[in-house]
């Protein structure tokens, strides 16, 4: 995954990706500004650190983790003279960070990305060890109605700064796999582009899926409620993604024993 990542990076941040972290960010920031104080924002596959940003020139503290070396290098130079912004690069099911976060996010539909029950439910409990008791998981994930209106032999092409990007989608109902080829030309200087090229593939998990691996990772109090980031989307017969929600179990305190 971080190889194709790598290959990405330089063409990542079309307008359509940006405006899906905008809109992430401003779902996010009523729970972010309502954590603890002197607590950090763990942002899970922060990618080129677009939403690290946005919070960081909030005034709030956030570690960005992501295991592609290339989009990391992006997201540092995005965030240079950002105060309170850091980054590791790791794999979400192995990472540790130092930072006592209450809050962690993924945009972007990351957790579609985890192919099988216990890859998401690696990536899941690893996000909770990283958490303090009582913390909270805030994350996006496309729901059927996505892949089926939006990804079934669907071809998109989209401009960036850094470059062009297509896409062609393709939905296989059965096996509920969504797969995108990608190719980008990544400017490289005046008129000189560089082809890359790759295939993505995801999966879409089903909201008692989706539930029980929050349930096994260790997380309670699971919410999930229909969220798009695009402001039509009421004007189409449903709504495309889902928000959800899930809290680490706040620390037990011993009671008093009776004399």
């Amino acid at each position: 995954m971080s190889r194709t990542y790598d290959l990405l990076a330089r063409v990542y941040d079309t307008p359509d990706h940006l405006e899906i972290t905008a809109s992430f960010h401003e779902a996010v920031l009523p729970l972010v500004r309502a954590r603890p104080r002197d607590t950090w924002v763990l942002d899970v596959a922060c990618g080129t650190g677009v939403l690290a940003e946005k919070l960081g020139r909030a005034r709030v503290p956030v570690v960005g983790v992501d295991s592609s070396r290339e989009m990391l290098a992006l997201a540092r130079k995005r965030c240079r003279g950002v105060d309170g912004v850091r980054f590791r690069r790791a794999d979400l099911a192995t990472f540790r960070v130092r930072e006592p976060c209450t809050v962690a996010t993924a945009s972007g539909d990351v957790m579609n990305h985890m192919l099988t029950r216990s890859g998401l439910v690696r990536v899941l409990r690893r996000i909770r060890e990283n958490l303090l008791p009582g913390g909270a998981l805030v994350f996006e994930a496309h729901n059927r109605f996505c892949y089926e209106q939006y990804w079934d032999g669907h071809d998109y092409f989209m401009e960036g700064e850094g470059g062009d990007l297509a896409m062609s989608c393709e939905w296989d109902g059965k096996r509920r796999l969504a797969s995108v080829r990608m190719v980008g030309y990544a400017r490289i200087g005046g008129r000189r582009y560089e082809k890359v090229e790759t295939t993505l593939t995801e999966r879409y998990h089903t909201d008692t899926e989706m539930r029980s691996a929050l349930r096994a990772a260790g997380f309670d109090h699971i919410d999930r409620t229909p969220w798009s980031p695009w402001p039509d989307q009421h004007t189409e017969p449903a709504i495309d993604r889902n928000l959800w929600t899930a809290r680490v179990p706040a620390a037990k305190t011993a009671g008093r024993r009776k004399r």
